[in-house]
């Protein structure tokens, strides 16, 4: 998961763009920027900046942000975390690479 900060009047456009990015799960504006999940972190560490550069923005912030366990349950508990992009559970678990993939609550 990624934060991302442009000024407020810069949001909306960056939000559009990142959320028809392939790797781009979730986009959503928050207090203070943008929070930006992805199924590929190495190919949003290029492309947000590359996007932020074609809105002609200014970044404020752009940070690697690891889910707390408060984030995991508001997701999962959440209207919007009810059904990911295919249908099935959401999930903002991160593996110890940095990929996002389904939450497995339990596994060993």
């Amino acid at each position: 998961m990624f934060r991302v900060d442009v000024p407020p009047a810069e949001r909306q456009a960056l939000l559009a763009a990142l959320r028809i990015e392939p790797w781009a799960l979730d986009v959503a504006l928050e207090a203070g920027g943008l929070r930006v999940l992805v199924a590929e972190p190495e190919a949003a560490q290029r492309r947000i900046p590359a996007l932020v550069a074609a809105q002609q923005a200014h970044l404020l912030e752009f940070a690697t942000h690891t889910p707390s366990l408060e984030d995991v349950f508001i997701q999962l508990v959440s209207d919007e975390g009810a059904a990911g992009p295919a249908g099935g559970p959401a999930s903002i678990v991160e593996s110890a690479n940095g990929t996002v993939g389904p939450g497995r609550v339990g596994a060993a």
